[in-house]
């Protein structure tokens, strides 16, 4: 079966490794993908060289990029265009807004079936109102066009189908992420269980969306209520200066530390006890899959699929509840974040029962297995007589 695959950049991030990982797991099946990206802009961590240790071959097109360019982005359809006429793939499958809308307005005029994945969305805490009610046109112009909408997560499908109505319910078909995680896995046995809980983390592109600028803010209050925290932030981006000055203003440059990027996050997680995610607006954050899986606890914003991931809701404090598998904060003020911290640290053996229960869910739910026999199964109910040779040779 012949696959082209597009993504608007190959940055660090789940996007960019759920996209390689599916397109090396499917060739090891027999399908034949070409992977089309744009480039990863200054300042964001390349995770180029994924696709390098992978053997996954990259088609580079320059004029795809996450900004917006009237001139580049015409540049890219064409390109996009020509390739679709030039190779007739059996399917597209886009990835991210940029790639999505660009390559199903190609695959539509071409004829051919196109499937999209939303990785998260662009409809809250990105744009103005007026752009973000033009983009959602667009959308829904697009998804009408679609074989097939894939969410990331249960969270994810309620707000395509019912807040912002892109497409039908019955049009969104959840495939949940899938990473190797087994990295992660020594990590989490390795850990003591009388941990201290005093190495806390951020991970993530410094971005308005993400909101890295709250974690500074977090940091001080938890020093103000006691000593002994040390906490870190990987990754970078536009707002990585602002995030440096907001630590010298605080008084906090000896308890908190500036990574940048890395590429060997199961050593990341290994040096934090606890994950803070900050964000207002996710679709289904790898940081926190990862950081479950290494047994790293969770604080995390109520945005998107996180409630998701966290789990049923056990109790409930002011601004924050906990969770089977974390703590979500519903009241996204530095100050609640570092209540919900030091709620933790007054009762670790319920930090004990959530690490453990987060741990199996992350393995037990977003394994690559999983996530290839379900794009598999999607694949051969929107093109059937192109995979059944696969699925005989896979025992799928």
């Amino acid at each position: 079966m012949q696959i082209i695959r597009i993504i608007a950049r190959l940055n660090i991030g789940g996007p960019a490794l759920h996209t390689v990982m599916l397109t090396r797991a499917l060739a090891d099946l027999g399908y034949c993908t070409t992977l089309i990206v744009g480039e990863v802009p200054a300042g964001e961590g390349s995770a180029e060289y994924l696709a390098r240790q992978s053997g996954v071959e990259i088609c580079k097109v320059p004029a795809l990029s996450r900004s917006v360019s009237l001139f580049n982005d015409f540049r890219a359809f064409i390109y996009i265009l020509q390739t679709l006429r030039r190779k007739r793939p059996d399917l597209v499958h886009t990835h991210t807004a940029k790639a999505g809308a660009l390559g199903r307005l190609a695959a539509w005029l071409v004829g051919i079936p196109v499937v999209h994945t939303f990785h998260g969305h662009v409809f809250h805490g990105y744009f103005s109102p007026f752009k973000t009610r033009w983009i959602m046109r667009l959308e829904r112009f697009l998804a009408r066009r679609s074989a097939c909408i894939i969410a990331i997560s249960q969270s994810q499908k309620k707000e395509l189908a019912e807040i912002y109505r892109i497409a039908p319910a019955h049009k969104i078909r959840i495939v949940p992420l899938g990473f190797d995680l087994r990295p992660f896995v020594p990590i989490y046995e390795n850990r003591n269980d009388a941990f201290l809980l005093n190495r806390i983390g951020w991970v993530g592109r410094m971005t308005a969306v993400k909101e890295p600028r709250m974690f500074p803010a977090i940091a001080a209050e938890i020093v103000r209520q006691g000593p002994g925290f040390q906490f870190s932030m990987v990754g970078g981006g536009e707002l990585r200066n602002q995030v440096s000055a907001d630590i010298t203003q605080l008084g906090i440059k000896n308890e908190c530390q500036l990574w940048g990027w890395r590429h060997d996050m199961p050593d990341v997680y290994r040096q934090l006890d606890l994950l803070c995610l900050t964000s207002r607006n996710e679709g289904t954050p790898v940081a926190m899959i990862e950081a479950m899986a290494s047994g790293c606890l969770v604080v995390a914003s109520a945005v998107g699929g996180v409630s998701d991931l966290l789990g049923a809701v056990e109790s409930r404090e002011e601004g924050f509840s906990f969770c089977r598998h974390g703590v979500l904060v519903l009241d996204r003020r530095p100050v609640i974040f570092a209540r919900a911290v030091n709620a933790l640290l007054r009762d670790l053996g319920r930090g004990q029962a959530m690490r453990r229960a987060a741990y199996v869910y992350a393995m037990s739910h977003f394994s690559q297995e999983s996530l290839i026999k379900n794009i598999h199964d999607l694949y051969s109910e929107i093109v059937p007589g192109s995979v059944s040779a696969l699925t005989v040779a896979a025992g799928l």
